[in-house]
């Protein structure tokens, strides 16, 4: 799949040996939300002007179809590296998990804010706390873990099915809070990276404030 915004701002979409089809006209200034390949389905913002809120609308090669809600302006078109078929948005107050190729729509809390997302398995964050809910077909969630306090300034790494804030470790799969990576020199830390089995990779000594991270590194176990 081809992606095309042309001189005149409209954009369009190809494929190998298949016409072009428009995705939204010069007018609409159109910006990309999130792409399923898999689905050959686009979820897109338009908007009359720079700066002004956007309507969202799902393209898919037969139809183009309104959303009902818009969300605030974003200028730039967003780059997910994914082909997960679910997207979180924030329209106004509300927040919610929209579904491509199914149309099903999971509203959430206000406040509440998607941390990751694998198949029906989300991992949400809403007052600092951290929950796994299963995403049920009739819109309902399931919830898979007790809340966890987040760590303060924790950062998202994720790897598949595995995710880490901060020190904690989630595996998405089977919707489960796995444990926290050791501490280092008696601190929590977040791992540089995550392995295909969920191990996280640490630094001999870890950056501070006046030094970089040395080596060696290895991977580490969460418990």
């Amino acid at each position: 799949m081809i992606i095309l915004r042309t001189d005149d701002r409209s954009l369009s979409e190809s494929e190998p040996g298949k016409p072009y089809w428009l995705i939204s006209p010069e007018k609409s200034a159109g910006r990309i939300q999130h792409v399923d390949v898999k689905s050959v389905r686009i979820l897109f913002g338009c908007s009359s002007g720079w700066g002004q809120r956007r309507d969202v609308f799902l393209r898919t090669p037969t139809a183009r179809k309104a959303l009902g809600f818009d969300l605030a302006a974003f200028e730039v078109d967003s780059r997910l590296a994914t082909e997960q078929a679910s997207v979180p948005m924030y329209p106004r107050n509300e927040a919610l998990v929209f579904n491509l190729r199914t149309y099903e729509r999971w509203n959430l809390l206000e406040g509440t804010r998607v941390l990751a997302l694998h198949g029906n398995t989300a991992l949400l964050e809403r007052n600092d706390e951290i929950v796994l809910v299963r995403l049920k077909p009739d819109a309902t969630l399931d919830r898979l873990s007790q809340p966890i306090k987040r760590p303060p300034f924790a950062a998202i790494l994720s790897h598949g099915a595995w995710v880490a804030v901060g020190p904690l470790l989630f595996e998405l799969q089977q919707g489960k809070h796995i444990g926290s990576f050791p501490l280092i020199n008696g601190l929590p830390r977040a791992p540089l990276a995550l392995s295909t089995s969920g191990s996280g990779l640490f630094p001999a000594r870890p950056a501070s404030p006046t030094r970089v991270s040395e080596g060696p590194f290895r991977w580490v176990t969460a418990d």
